[in-house]
């Protein structure tokens, strides 16, 4: 059976509601990605892990994906396509709402593009509090944080961009797309205590930067590293992580946040 959420009719869709089921909303970019990797890349891998995943938990359906997100950093760097801040936060308000108003209550917005991070938080919040609408955002690899710790072959400053992890994952699940023999290293050093510089390095102050002030051809890491096969192996764990949590998230009751929260029962 499908997981596609646009093949249903307009009659399925009406049951999904009505039997509490569960839609992830992929969303990415469409941005640069170094000389190696398609434009494509964030949307594509968010949309392949909403979808392996999908098709593991019964009542779990995929929307297509948003393609475009937050990413003006990249613009300097040709086929970027972004969209502004207030552009963005609408897009995520008006899916969120209109899956809500047609009886969907657990909807999990899956992102696959670091710019967009701070915005799916911030409309979360907002669709909360004034639209009372809930749902849930994560981006895909924080699902197996520990385990990229441990895969990884880079030092820090190996995984930012087009890198070791993101050039594996597309080499695994959409090898046709890589042109591997472009990938360049470019790590990402960076010397101030108070700033991140890698996906698993985060700083203790964050502050944006275009990144043509960091990169000369858009990579930030060890792509040289990526295989296909260590894709897969991370793929495989990543699916599993968003697995585990869709199969906890169909049983999320909004109305009793303890059965979320967990209940203290020594109160």
């Amino acid at each position: 059976m499908s997981v596609e959420y646009h093949q249903l009719t307009t009659t399925e869709a009406r049951e999904l509601g009505a039997a509490g089921g569960v839609v992830v909303v992929p969303i990415g970019a469409t941005e640069q990605h170094g000389p190696h990797l398609p434009l494509g890349t964030d949307f594509i891998m968010a949309h392949t892990v909403a979808t392996r995943a999908a098709e593991q938990v019964e009542g779990v359906l995929v929307t297509p994906p948003i393609w475009t997100g937050f990413s003006p950093h990249h613009m300097q760097f040709a086929g970027t396509v972004s969209l502004r801040t207030n552009t963005l936060m609408a897009v995520i308000r008006d899916v969120a709402e209109s899956l809500w108003h047609h009886g969907i209550r657990r909807i999990l917005f899956l992102n696959g593009h670091g710019g967009n991070a701070n915005m799916l938080g911030a409309a979360a919040q907002s669709l909360r509090f004034e639209s009372q609408v809930r749902i849930a955002v994560a981006s895909y690899w924080n699902f197996a944080t520990e385990k990229i710790a441990t895969w990884r072959q880079s030092p820090l400053g190996g995984i930012n961009h087009a890198c070791e992890m993101e050039t594996s994952l597309m080499l695994a699940a959409h090898g046709e797309q890589v042109h591997a023999e472009k990938a360049t290293n470019t790590p990402h050093v960076v010397s101030n205590p108070y700033l991140g510089n890698d996906l698993l390095g985060a700083g203790a102050v964050a502050t944006p930067w275009d990144f043509t002030e960091i990169t000369t051809d858009g990579t930030l890491g060890h792509p040289e590293l990526a295989t296909a096969e260590r894709g897969e192996d991370l793929l495989t764990a990543i699916t599993q992580g968003v697995v585990d949590f869709l199969s906890d998230f169909k049983n999320w009751d909004w109305q009793d946040p303890q059965t979320i929260i967990g209940r203290d029962d020594a109160r």
